[in-house]
């Protein structure tokens, strides 16, 4: 597929952490793929609500709305888009609970191989 602009998948990206915003966005770009970033779940869904995307990385731990509840609201509205929910604490909802939610993937932090972690979510995007 040629690498041009409608052929790029779409990511928005979800977390209040510049860091890991900055991280996750190199490596989607590196990726070649378009990314949206948003620091807040109120935010996202706005994006959401004006694009469609292949892809959403959200934050478990969002100021405000937690990403857990960001995930279902985006899996109600747009069921096609792939989900990955990434976090640093692995106790949380249950998994059957997470996949009833849409959640694709989970992701913990920190990212130790960044490479595998690109080509985890290239794969999600893909798939859309």
């Amino acid at each position: 597929m040629p690498d041009t602009p409608a052929a790029r998948k779409k990511v928005l990206v979800v977390d209040d952490d510049r860091a890991v915003q900055r991280l996750v966005e190199l490596i989607l770009r590196d990726r070649q793929m378009d990314v949206t970033i948003a620091p807040s779940a109120e935010e996202a869904l706005l994006l959401a609500s004006r694009t469609i995307f292949d892809l959403v990385v959200v934050d478990k731990n969002l100021p405000g709305m937690s990403g857990i509840e960001l995930v279902g609201k985006l899996h109600a509205s747009s069921p096609k888009t792939a989900l990955a929910l990434i976090t640093a604490e692995m106790t949380f909802e249950t998994p059957a609970r997470l996949k009833e939610l849409g959640v694709d993937a989970i992701l913990a932090k920190p990212f130790v191989d960044p490479a595998a972690i690109g080509e985890r979510l290239a794969g999600l995007a893909r798939r859309r």
